[in-house]
């Protein structure tokens, strides 16, 4: 094989090295091997700041390999090795790549190239990298092969991976590589997994192979975006040792389903405890939790807390759920007094003294959380290597609470910039070069002030000029723009964008802004028209933040793009339609169940957060064992109630209807004589409405009767097909389900059921070919939960044992994935 380098993925930055001069990046290389015969291409890619031609050079190579520059920032290195550039077992050449700026700056990386003698040596046949795209994916399964022409059996290993990959072999040459990266590893873009080939007369030949995790943070084929989740800090307050933290959150493609509160108190950097929070009413959007954070300090105590909130995307389960983190970074602090104190107590943060230059403590781009004014003071914070930079900051507070003044200023206390409110408690001042040292000061004037607040920080040595969009700080100077593509916009330091779109009633459109997150990252909000209403979010930390609104009543809304954590980048944005008119409807997570071929089946209960449109029913499908009767239940959200229809054949008439009733709701019930499947289709006569559902089955009366797969016991399983499968029947605490399932090697196995709580439990059991057991999981109230990875492929049994069952029975769903 002619090996020829992919172009790498990633930039190494290397330190600066002083003055105006930053110094140039070079692409990362990972390590190369050639065959004495073959040739190998590798094209090097660099890049300067300041957009000074590089010279490359490199050392350590082989004499016969070349250097050639091609461009001002590329060059290209050529090779074709000759027998004596390497030995038996192969040659590794230690190389370094170097790429100059003229001006001082330098940048270097190292690779490794082995050069093989033509026969007898294991090669693998691989590149250099691969990508895996967890939006797409959530494992990775690469087949490893290695060529070796004299040698009918390679020992193939792997001698290092991240934690959790498997190498099973597949042939003599062959092998099959699994890895399913955890939620921690999903942190880190870049992994490697190094493998060894060895025959029975050369010492082990090694490959390394670059692993790239991109939209690490978004799970395969998942739709939605996370919660919108607004909170305010509440005002300083005696307390026993008690805590009340409330926060309203919405979600623009489901409902939000949970929220809680890790909270600390004292030092942020302690261990954190969790709380849920609780609905305050059935549909409201507002959540609460009252935490016992222990008595306060006489002098007062102050407790750091952030909220974790997910909404109901998947609603077959929770894998496609979305989660925000409130604040995105750092944290909220309250601060709560011991009842009976001294009047006018306040708690200040561990930075004081910093009340001026001297005593200012040292900081750089990012967000300093937990600050706390007291009194008619000031907080001072020296900006690190600020001189030549544009430097900005931005105050953020409750301005219930009082309000603070933000400047800019020399060693002296000169101003150099003076703050200005850009909304209700944000102050924000920005230097476009600064000469030297500079300082940022945050005050009151108002002895009686008492408050917490954070202090956002962007630094920027090249400056940053403003796009064509400018000057659109807020949404009065907003620009209008309409669907289209906008290229070669910038948030700068301390800068935020808005644009004014006008919408028409139940228009729906996609906000798109893509951007490359290793310089800067950038979120997304819409607020509605009175710039202010926040309507949806976009903050994950991935390349591109998108989100999808519909107008019910048309007009105005702002689409608001900013730094986060001073942070600023360039963009891209995109405003597309997503569609109109019959049959085309903003998706719900059902995926596309127009038609009875593509019902959805779910699990029994209450489900929010669907639409439907006229001209475009929502099918659904329901398994019933003979003698259940299904009762389905519609509420409109937003508008009137769906109508409701039951099928036995989808392609006659309905066997029970519905129109909406007097209380507003939609309704249709029947029973089902024989063993068989139900359709029921959701319709409506308006453009577009949400709804929420109930899917309810009742057993007939009398003894439990065995459902559609008995006999089932532990020793004569059936066959199950992975999905959703409804409305089973456990009679009796020795009623075991069984099942086979046949799985390939490296297959992740999800298997949850669901009942209703109250009339017993399904304890689960999965068992290998062996029979040895391979996971279990104990129900607790209303279902149990399996996820295992199988490594070996094969005939696996799962088992559902009841517990505690009564003479009743008890039905339950069972739903089974493979990945």
């Amino acid at each position: 094989m002619s090996p020829r380098a992919l172009v790498p993925l990633l930039l190494a930055s290397l330190a600066a090295c002083g003055g105006d001069n930053q110094p140039p990046s070079l692409a990362i290389v990972p390590d190369q091997q050639v065959v004495v015969g073959d040739s190998l291409v590798l094209v090097v890619i660099a890049s300067d700041p300041d957009g000074d031609r590089l010279d490359f050079s490199a050392k350590g190579l082989p004499d016969a390999a070349q250097l050639t520059p091609r461009s001002r920032d590329e060059a290209v290195l050529t090779y074709s090795p000759a027998i004596t550039d390497t030995q038996p077992g192969g040659r590794r050449y230690a190389v370094t790549l170097e790429a100059a700026d003229g001006n001082g700056g330098v940048a270097r990386q190292s690779f490794g190239l082995v050069v093989y003698p033509a026969f007898g040596v294991p090669t693998f046949d691989l590149p250099s990298g691969v990508v895996l795209n967890l939006a797409q994916e959530d494992d990775l399964s690469l087949a490893i092969t290695v060529k070796d022409d004299d040698s009918t059996d390679v020992d193939i290993a792997l001698t290092e991976a991240p934690e959790g990959a498997k190498l099973q072999r597949s042939g003599h040459k062959t092998a099959l590589f699994h890895w399913r990266p955890s939620d921690a590893q999903r942190l880190v873009a870049v992994h490697r997994a190094v493998f060894s080939a060895q025959d029975e007369a050369h010492a082990p030949v090694t490959f390394v192979l670059t692993l790239v995790l991109l939209n690490a943070e978004k799970q395969a084929g998942c739709d939605g975006t996370p919660p919108t989740v607004t909170h305010h800090v509440p005002a300083d307050a005696a307390s026993s040792g008690s805590l009340t933290l409330s926060l309203d959150a919405a979600d623009a493609d489901s409902k939000v389903r949970a929220s809680s509160v890790r909270w600390t108190r004292g030092d942020p950097e302690g261990a954190y405890q969790e709380a849920p929070l609780e609905r305050l009413s059935a549909d409201g959007p507002t959540w609460r939790a009252t935490v016992d954070v222990g008595a306060p300090a006489s002098g007062g105590t102050l407790v750091h807390y952030s909220f974790t909130t997910t909404d109901n995307d998947d609603p077959t389960g929770v894998a496609c759920d979305q989660t925000s983190r409130t604040p995105k970074s750092g944290w909220f602090t309250a601060a709560i007094y011991p009842s009976g104190g001294p009047s006018g107590a306040c708690v200040d943060d561990a930075a004081e003294p910093d009340d001026n230059p001297g005593a200012a403590r040292a900081a750089t781009t990012g967000t300093l959380s937990g600050r706390r004014m007291c009194g008619a003071e000031a907080d001072v914070v020296r900006v690190v290597e600020s001189a030549g930079a544009q430097v900005s900051a931005t105050v953020r507070y409750e301005a219930t609470q009082g309000s603070l003044a933000l400047r800019l200023m020399d060693a002296t206390g000169a101003t150099l910039a003076a703050g200005a409110v850009t909304e209700p408690g944000v102050v924000t001042a920005r230097l476009e070069a600064a000469s030297g040292d500079v300082f940022i000061e945050v005050s009151a004037s108002d002895q009686a002030t008492r408050l917490s607040y954070s202090l956002e920080i962007g630094v920027g040595i090249l400056q940053c000029e403003a796009d064509a969009q400018e000057p659109n700080d807020s949404a009065a100077t907003a620009k209008s723009i309409g669907i289209g593509v906008y290229a070669d916009l910038r948030v700068c330091a301390g800068d935020v964008d808005f644009h004014r779109i006008a919408t028409s009633p139940n228009q729906a459109l996609r906000f798109a802004v893509a951007f490359d997150a290793r310089y800067g990252d950038l979120d997304l909000e819409l607020r509605g028209g009175d710039g202010t209403t926040v309507l949806a979010t976009a903050a994950s930390a991935k390349s591109v933040e998108e989100l999808t609104y519909t107008s019910a009543a048309g007009g105005d809304v702002f689409l608001r793009v900013y730094g986060v954590d001073g942070a600023r980048n360039g963009y891209t944005l995109t405003v597309s339609a997503v569609g109109s008119g019959p049959g085309v409807c903003p998706s719900d997570g059902l995926g596309d169940n127009r038609v009875p071929e593509d019902a959805a089946v779910l699990f029994q209960g209450v489900y929010e957060g669907f639409t439907v449109c006229s001209g475009a029913p929502d099918w659904f499908a329901v398994d019933l064992n003979g003698g259940e009767t299904l009762d389905v239940l519609t509420e409109g959200v937003g508008g009137p109630a769906p109508s409701v229809a039951i099928y036995v054949d989808p392609t006659a008439g309905p066997v029970a209807s519905s129109a909406v009733g007097s209380d507003g709701l939609g309704e249709a019930s029947y029973t089902l004589a024989g063993a068989g499947r139900l359709y029921y289709a959701i319709e409506t006569t308006a453009a577009q409405v949400g709804y929420a559902m109930l899917q309810d089955v009742s057993d007939p009366p009398g003894a439990c009767r065995p459902d559609r797969f008995e006999p089932n016991g532990a020793g004569s399983p059936v066959p199950l097909d992975p999905g959703v499968t409804t409305w089973l029947r456990l009679c009796g605490g020795d009623d075991v389900d069984a099942f086979t399932l046949e799985l390939p090697p490296f297959t992740v196995v999800t298997v949850i059921t669901g009942h209703a709580a109250g009339g017993g439990y399904t304890d689960l059991k999965l068992l290998g070919p062996t029979g040895a057991e391979l996971s279990a999981a104990v129900d607790q109230r209303d279902g149990a939960y399996i996820e295992v990875l199988v490594e070996a492929g094969g005939a696996v049994t799962l088992l559902v044992e009841p517990y505690e069952i009564g003479a009743s029975g008890l039905g339950y769903d069972l739903a089974v994935f493979i990945d």
